[in-house]
């Protein structure tokens, strides 16, 4: 078990990452329901590290063509986000 300090949503990042390999649509759900649980908005910087932190894992052949484009799709918004 591990723990930092930093933004809340970098955990629900982490989470989102691993539901975005099965179902995208369930990460956003996750999002969603943790903003109207915590109250805070969540911060897109912690898709975009959550990725980046997963990127060497990607490159093994374990991860389906879909959950690369998933993923790929999820960092451009996540981007695009943080450039609003």
């Amino acid at each position: 078990m591990s723990a930092c300090v930093g933004p809340a949503s970098i955990d629900v990042g982490h989470c989102r990452l691993s539901m975005t390999y099965y179902d995208p649509l369930q990460a956003d759900r996750l999002r969603t329901a943790w903003e109207r649980a915590s109250g805070r908005t969540y911060d897109p910087w912690a898709d975009v590290m959550s990725i980046v932190g997963a990127l060497d894992s990607l490159r093994t052949p374990k991860h389906a063509s879909r959950s690369l484009s998933d993923l790929e799709s999820t960092l451009g918004r996540a981007v695009a986000a943080l450039t609003a």
